[in-house]
């Protein structure tokens, strides 16, 4: 797995890749089969799309790169899996709290939020 950022506010559907805003993580045989689309290269050379090469999780990154782009993440899942191979404290603590913020307490939902 790849780590991807989508730093545009849009949905990348390429080669029925699907790139969504905020941190993704990606199959190698993925990002080669994005990579050969012409309409990507311009994603990654305008900085929409940023491949972050050799990095499966955030143990690679220095502590501030690292939490920018926990904050970054919107699935739950890859943060989960961020959190079991990386130990640094100052890492899991920003980890649980983006996990936080992403997971309603049904117990917290007002009468408001029941409408549809």
């Amino acid at each position: 797995m790849v780590i991807v950022q989508n730093t545009g506010n849009i949905i990348i559907n390429v080669k029925n890749v699907v790139i969504v805003p905020g941190t993704n993580d990606l199959d190698e045989k993925d990002i080669k089969k994005i990579r050969a689309h012409p309409l990507f290269n311009s994603y990654e050379e305008d900085g929409i799309i940023v491949i972050k090469e050799g990095t499966k999780s955030t143990k690679n990154l220095n502590v501030k790169e690292a939490v920018n782009l926990i904050q970054d993440t919107y699935i739950v899942k890859t943060l989960e899996k961020w959190k079991e191979a990386d130990s640094r404290v100052t890492i899991q603590k920003a980890i649980d709290e983006q996990i936080e913020l992403l997971t309603v307490d049904k117990e917290e939902k007002s009468d408001d939020d029941n409408y549809v």
